[in-house]
């Protein structure tokens, strides 16, 4: 049978999963390799069909997430009344069309979570299950600042403060515990530890309590320990008694043998035979998602475009009922700040204004995503360029020669450049050396869970804030919004507003309501030269809303010059908005400006308005 050897099932799976020496599929025999500790020369054949089964998944793990991160496109685009009303369509030179709608995404996920439950199983000692909890450390875990090393803080602090997910930081135990007397318990101590980590990430973080009836009840007993923050405490000692073995006493080192031996026999991990689970692994990689999984990246890096933005903000372009993603290219969304709409379009096709150097490059740039403000078809309008690679090993000439043509030929655009493996920037700052570094950036390993997904939603925000008269917001700094007005004629008199708004509430802060928490008002003045102010010490998630109206409404808005200042607390800069002319006496109410806290930035609105309207969204 081919399943009685690793050499017979690891060439099973690549032909079932029709895996290609282009791309990142050798990604997937490298990655395999490194959290098997094996160097790239060595064979996957040296081990047990059984592990490299549960590695294979375990490396796959990216594409669960990004099935997620998908359906919730499908659900932003307004798929959630039924699964087949709306469907993503690829067009490219080589094939005419495929066709995914949100039931593709849906079985996807499904099927790679039933792989993940069924290749490992975890079995306890019945009678020793509440040994496990020996090598816990009561609530001595919680001063972390005991262990020095670093890289447990790191996973320790996403544990505590990501309760959604489970921390993917690799952690360097082996290494770090080496050269103790008792380094063998030590390491097979944070096997089983790992081994039990392994048995919690079966079940989704944030959904985890709902899943433990479909468990043993001693499987359940394990899970619900997890509401003590079992893992951290377990994973506390062992760095504990690695750092500060040779400095305990004779006693209390006998102790800790004792305990970590007592530990360890309460744990026995078994793989159950992989034959039981042909069927389902062979469904999962039969599934066109999968076969189709270097254009589910792509959509993957959009939704990551999208997620930058409220959704009240964004409109997807959808033709009957499909949201396509042609070779010829097609405008998918559109994001409306302040008053700039911006463009997203996949495979923005514009001629060259300097002759390309790039394999393909003739006489134009097609570039995976382009976000324009103004004409598609004017190189000078295109703010961001977003290019996808998915290479086995980083091209340097490849990456180097899209960052030269792409900057050079969208002159204004931020060009941003993700590859699923990894990249050396190094080697590409060198080939691309005439290109300022402002111009772009490079994102190794860009896929779900990894750090630097935030960092690309951020400068898309940021090249997009600046066309839109936008600032960033510190939420550590207090501001103070200042109204001054001068003194003729002597009896105008502006009140300053600011409005907190949320999903949940409207408060108001003036001269006659003052609800909004965490913020100041300076008291109201009834005639010229004025200054009222507005500080904000504590900030809430939210919407501020800042207005000024004209109490005077006998006397033009504009006779007082009214101005505001904005002031964050340490900002050498004061941002100084005056009120707009207007022809119409009628319009008194002044809207200045909005604070989104959730996104952490303002905008410019300085608009005449002959009523307020207050609004939610953004």
């Amino acid at each position: 049978m081919w399943n009685e050897n690793t050499k017979g099932l690891w060439n099973a799976i690549k032909k079932m999963g029709k895996f290609s020496d282009s791309y990142y599929d050798k990604n997937i025999e490298w990655e395999m390799k490194n959290k098997l500790g094996l160097g790239k020369n060595e064979s996957l054949q040296e081990l047990s069909p059984e592990v490299v089964f549960n590695t294979f998944f375990e490396v796959l793990s990216p594409l669960s997430i990004m099935y997620e991160d998908i359906l919730c496109l499908f659900e932003q685009c307004k798929a959630s009344n039924s699964s087949r009303n709306i469907e993503i369509e690829f067009q490219s030179e080589k094939t005419s069309f495929v066709r995914f709608n949100v039931q593709h995404f849906i079985e996807a996920k499904s099927k790679f979570e039933n792989v993940r439950i069924c290749v490992r199983k975890i079995s306890v000692n019945a009678n020793g299950i509440k040994k496990i909890w020996s090598l816990r450390s009561g609530d001595n875990f919680r001063k972390k600042e005991a262990i020095k090393n670093a890289i447990f803080h790191k996973w320790a602090d996403e544990y505590c403060n990501n309760k959604d997910r489970w921390p993917e930081i690799q952690l360097d135990f082996k290494e770090y515990a080496k050269d103790l007397p008792i380094t063998e318990l030590l390491v097979k101590g944070f096997e089983c530890w790992q081994a039990l980590f392994d048995f919690y990430r079966l079940v989704d973080r944030k959904n985890w309590r709902d899943y433990i009836d479909e468990y043993s009840e001693l499987e359940q007993e394990l899970l619900w320990a997890e509401s003590d923050y079992c893992l951290l405490s377990i994973l506390y000692n062992l760095y504990y008694y690695a750092e500060g073995y040779l400095t305990f006493s004779e006693s209390r080192k006998e102790d800790i043998r004792n305990q970590l031996t007592e530990f360890l026999e309460t744990f026995h991990f078994t793989d159950q035979y992989v034959e039981k689970n042909i069927q389902v692994w062979q469904e999962f990689l039969k599934l066109p998602v999968w076969e189709k999984r270097y254009e589910v990246y792509s959509i993957w890096i959009f939704t990551k475009i999208i997620a930058a933005f409220p959704r009240e903000c964004v409109t997807f372009w959808i033709e009957d009922e499909t949201l396509i993603f042609p070779f010829s290219g097609a405008r998918l969304a559109s994001i409306k700040l302040n008053n700039k709409v911006f463009d997203v379009w996949t495979e923005l096709r514009t001629n060259a204004m300097i002759r390309p150097i790039g394999k393909g490059r003739k006489k134009a740039i097609q570039p995976d995503y382009s976000i324009v403000c103004g004409d598609e078809n004017n190189i000078q309008d295109t703010v961001v360029v977003v290019e996808c690679k998915q290479y086995k090993k980083a091209n340097k000439r490849n990456f180097s020669e899209a960052i030269i043509d792409y900057t050079l030929n969208r002159p204004n655009a931020k060009v941003l450049l993700v590859d699923y493996g990894k990249v050396n920037p190094e080697r590409i700052y060198m080939a691309a050396k005439k290109i300022s570094r402002d111009r772009y950036d490079l994102f190794s390993k860009f896929r779900p869970q990894n750090e630097k997904v935030a960092k690309f939603s951020k400068i898309i925000c940021k090249s997009l804030f600046q066309y839109a008269d936008f600032f960033e917001l510190d939420q550590n700094l207090s501001m103070k919004i200042v109204l001054i007005w001068d003194g003729r004629p002597e009896m105008q008199d502006y009140d300053l507003y600011l409005y907190f708004i949320n999903d949940e509430q409207q408060q108001e802060l003036s001269y006659h309501t003052q609800d909004v928490d965490g913020s100041e008002y300076s008291g109201d003045i009834r005639k010229s030269p004025g200054e009222e102010w507005i500080k904000v010490e504590k900030w809430k998630d939210g919407i501020y809303d800042i207005w000024v109206n004209n109490y005077s409404k006998e006397i033009d808005f504009k006779n007082g010059d009214p101005t505001i200042l904005v002031k964050l607390e340490n900002m050498a800069q004061v941002i100084e908005i005056k009120a707009p002319k207007s022809d119409s006496k009628k319009l008194n109410w002044w809207h200045v400006l909005k604070i989104n806290t959730q996104l952490n930035v303002g905008y410019i609105i300085n608009k005449m308005e002959n009523e307020m309207k207050i609004e939610k969204f953004f």
